[in-house]
């Protein structure tokens, strides 16, 4: 009778352990996997600031052509295939959000929403990049 019991205890915390182990990895599966998302939208949308400069080189000083109706602006001469694949790979990193993009001649502000942290990723033509995201038609930066 101790016998049985004994073994019932030891199996009790063999399949305990399991699921410890088990549970510990899959937090640590999907945690890992948010913050790397994140990171691939900082990326693109750092790949987008270059972009922007290149959209000033090429347009006598002006970022006017970057975005068209508070998005990208995809009709970009010679750009606009990077710019689409940029777009692209934003949206499938954070469940189809839109850019929201800003530009006149002399500034632009371009923002989307990350995946982990649920906060907004902002950059702009004075350098900016960070989650103080007030990116509109009236300011053409992050910060206020």
């Amino acid at each position: 009778m101790k016998k049985i019991n004994f073994k019932i205890i030891i199996i009790s915390i063999i399949i305990l352990l399991a699921c410890v182990i088990f549970v510990g990895i899959l937090l640590i599966t999907t945690t890992r996997k948010q913050p790397a998302y994140d990171l691939g939208i900082k990326t693109n949308m750092n790949s987008l600031r270059i972009i922007a400069e290149l959209i000033w080189d090429a347009n006598d000083k002006s970022y006017e052509s970057l975005c068209a109706n508070g998005a990208l602006n995809i009709d970009q001469k010679n750009i606009g295939l990077n710019i689409v694949e940029i777009d692209k790979d934003i949206k499938e990193s954070n469940k189809d959000k839109a850019i929201i993009c800003y530009s006149r001649k002399s500034s632009y502000c371009m923002q989307t929403l990350l995946r982990h942290f649920n906060e907004n990723w902002c950059v702009d033509s004075n350098g900016y990049a960070g989650t103080e995201a007030y990116c509109d038609n009236i300011n053409y930066s992050c910060q206020k």
